[in-house]
């Protein structure tokens, strides 16, 4: 599970920066506006799986150590990146049933939409982090 977390923080990291590095490439533009239609879906699929890895880190809690601090860390970096993702698809799908959920689920995509390209910056940081601790504890 540790090595799918890294892979998907550094793709979905790579994902949101990849405007801001690639600037006016047309092949980059062209290929990121033919993903941008699935953006909702990669997002639902992105946090349903940062609540499965945390779901299966939390059985070996037991063990505070950096590596597995730094895998919380990343795992809840995703989870706030997928969320952000998808958000149109989850308040469409799960938020509107509930009109409180759905002005949680606003509020709090409020405040992390404009920290999305710390969040992307950050998720490639801890996953560095997080192999660099695994191979050395």
């Amino acid at each position: 599970m540790y090595i799918a977390v890294i892979v998907v923080a550094i793709v979905l990291g790579a994902f949101i920066l990849a405007p801001r590095f690639l600037g006016e490439n047309e092949d980059a533009t062209a290929f990121l506006e033919k993903v941008s239609p699935f953006q909702g879906i990669i997002g639902l699929i992105v946090v349903v799986f940062a609540l499965l890895a945390f779901g299966s880190l939390i059985g070996a809690i037991s063990m505070y150590d950096l590596y597995r601090i730094s895998l919380m860390l990343t795992i809840f970096d995703i989870l706030a990146l997928g969320f952000v993702l998808g958000y149109g698809l989850i308040s469409e799908q799960v938020l509107s049933k509930s009109e409180n959920a759905s002005t949680k689920g606003t509020k709090l995509n409020d405040r992390l939409q404009p920290r999305q390209e710390l969040l992307g910056m950050a998720a490639i940081g801890l996953a560095v982090l997080t192999i660099v601790l695994r191979s050395i504890l």
